[in-house]
Order: structure tokens, then sequence, then C-alpha cells
């Protein structure tokens, strides 16, 4: 029901031809009595469920969201990201512009940014597309974490930071490396780091 009356372009064609399909029904004008009075049995309750599903929806990718930068709220958030934006990498980079926009009432913007980490909009979403939602985010989010690392070495010289940069892009993107878990990655890049600082004040 709920992806019906969001993908509705008329009103006529929702009420007399969509919804009656999605509750099994013939269209509303061949209706008999009985069928009229499960049409409406059929709406009154996802219409009230409805109600209460996507708002319950958007808490639960609001709280992912705070936990997976283990956060309490979007100020935080937004204070966190905000010191990456210059960050040039085309998978994270539309999520921190999302991220980042104070312009949006709560409810868009958590919306927003749930839509720049899987590409269809919460509410067409399906049970599985939550699921989805919290492994991708996942992901996003330990990405995030190891560039975060690599700026943390901001002081360093120009050459230093061209190794590095050369090497993150080949342990994060090179097919060669697509075998690694998350962790191996972290790891590696965690090494990377540490040995061009160490280097550097030796």
């Amino acid at each position: 029901m709920r992806r019906a009356i969001f993908s509705a372009k008329e009103p006529e064609t929702l009420l007399y031809i969509d919804l009656p399909a999605t509750f099994g029904l013939p269209l509303f004008e061949k209706m008999t009595d009985d069928e009229k009075t499960t049409f409406i049995k059929f709406f009154s309750s996802g219409y009230l469920n409805l109600k209460t599903v996507y708002p319950r929806l958007l808490e639960n990718i609001r709280e992912n969201l705070f936990s997976r930068f283990q956060l309490k709220d979007r100020g935080e958030l937004f204070a966190r990201v905000s010191k990456q934006k210059q960050l040039h990498d085309k998978k994270l980079t539309p999520l921190i512009k999302r991220i980042l926009d104070t312009k949006q009432s709560d409810d868009t913007w958590v919306e927003s940014v749930a839509g720049a980490v899987i590409p269809s909009p919460p509410r067409f979403w399906k049970d599985q597309d939550f699921d989805q939602f919290e492994i991708e985010l996942g992901i996003m989010v330990h990405r995030f974490k190891l560039l975060e690392k690599l700026s943390k070495s901001k002081d360093l010289d120009q050459l230093s930071q061209g190794k590095i940069e050369s090497a993150k892009e080949s342990i994060l993107n090179s097919p060669e490396f697509d075998s690694l878990s998350l962790e191996e990655k972290d790891y590696l890049l965690s090494q990377l780091i540490d040995e061009v600082i160490f280097k550097e004040n030796v």
C-alpha cells in the first residue's frame, strides 16, 4: 500500500485502480458490496499502519546512523564530518554533502542521507532494503574512518602525503585488494600511516 500511495500520480487512479489491485480486489467500479466493505477495511487498516510504520522507519535510520558513527545527534555528526568535507572520495562525497546539509528538516534530512547510502528512497523500501542499508552504511562509515585517519597526518610534507594517497588508493580501490576484509584494509592503512610518520620523525 505504501508503494502504491507514493507512486501514485492521480488520486482517482490510486483509489479506483491501484489500491484495489494492491489488496487483490477487482477495480472499484466492479466490486460487489462485500468487496467494497473489504476494501474499506483494508484501506483503514493500512492507513493507520502507514501513519506509524514510516516515522518508525525514519527513526531507525537516524539511530543507526548515529550509532555507526558512535555519536549522539545530528549536531555532533555535522561537527565531525565537516572536518573531512574536503575528502576527495567519490564513494563518500554524496553522503558527506547530505550529512552537512543544514537546510533540511530532521525527517527530510534522514531521507536524504539514507538515499546516499542506497539509491531507493526510504518511502519505497521493503523490509530487506533496511537490512541492505545497514550493511552499506557500515561499509561507508568504515571507509570514512579509514580516510579520517589519513587526514590526521596532514602535517606531513607533500612527498609523504603523496605516498600515503597513492597507497591508500591501491588498498581501497585496486582489484588485487578486493579479497581483503575491511579489518585487513584498516590494518594495512594504519601500518602505512604509522610507517610514514615514523620515518618523517627520525
